[in-house]
């Protein structure tokens, strides 16, 4: 089982230190906002959103030493660290599938996920076909259990920037693309474009991040990303024309 770098953590722990100094965030606040800290040691669902005042994250922050980033990096790894062998205990069915989706009831509406899985390759070209068919047999499945009439789809997701990730949709699942609204970055939707399908750090978008914010002057913290986060709906019936069901 492959662990997120300590780099990573820390990556996201300088950056909440930052919007904590230049735009006049509590630390804490900075933490549970704009890293997934929360997600990656206490987790969540559709029922149980991030709460900051959980009462495992009022632990963990209560329990945060101050001391530099170095003590803080390694306080919060050592609880993932610890998390993720506790999850480890858990069978673990591999899949070389990289879609996968979930429905809102609340929404009545499906969500696109996309988990890098897939040892040959992800979303290179070589792939392609694979990827196509995945997504031809995920739809076929979502249309044929569509139970409670759900006319919509969706994604949000930094890969909306990406050619290779927008060539295995119809065209308007893209071009219909908007910033994602929420100023809120607790999921791999921003923190996911940093890691490779090793999860090792990608030090090339890593350098383009700190140069974005410790240089730029962006008022909306969604711009420092090398690639922001993008929202996007569409009709079901477009994607099961897209796929021939």
């Amino acid at each position: 089982m492959k662990f997120y770098p300590k780099e990573f953590f820390r990556l996201q722990i300088e950056f909440a230190m930052f919007l904590s100094e230049q735009h006049n965030y509590d630390l804490p606040h900075a933490m549970f906002l704009f890293t997934s800290l929360y997600v990656r040691i206490i987790g969540y669902s559709e029922d149980d959103f991030p709460e900051e005042q959980h009462r495992n994250w009022t632990m963990l922050i209560q329990n945060m030493p101050l001391q530099n980033i170095n003590t803080i990096t390694d306080y919060f790894y050592e609880n993932y660290y610890a998390v993720e062998i506790e999850n480890a205990r858990c069978p673990d069915v591999s899949s070389m599938n990289c879609f996968s989706y979930h429905y809102h009831q609340r929404l009545n509406m499906y969500e696109l996920h996309f988990s890098p899985n897939d040892s040959k390759g992800n979303l290179t070209k070589g792939r392609k076909t694979k990827r196509l068919e995945e997504l031809k047999s995920m739809f076929r499945e979502i249309k044929k259990n569509n139970i409670h009439n759900a006319k919509d789809f969706f994604t949000k997701t930094w890969l909306l920037n990406i050619n290779s990730f927008n060539r295995l949709f119809p065209d308007e699942f893209s071009s219909k693309a908007r910033l994602w609204e929420r100023i809120c970055f607790q999921e791999n939707v921003y923190w996911g474009q940093f890691v490779d399908r090793k999860k090792n750090l990608d030090y090339k978008v890593v350098q383009q991040f700190k140069e974005n914010y410790l240089n730029g002057e962006y008022s909306d913290p969604r711009l420092y990303f090398p690639f922001p986060a993008w929202y996007s709906q569409l009709e079901l019936e477009e994607f099961y024309r897209f796929y021939g069901i």
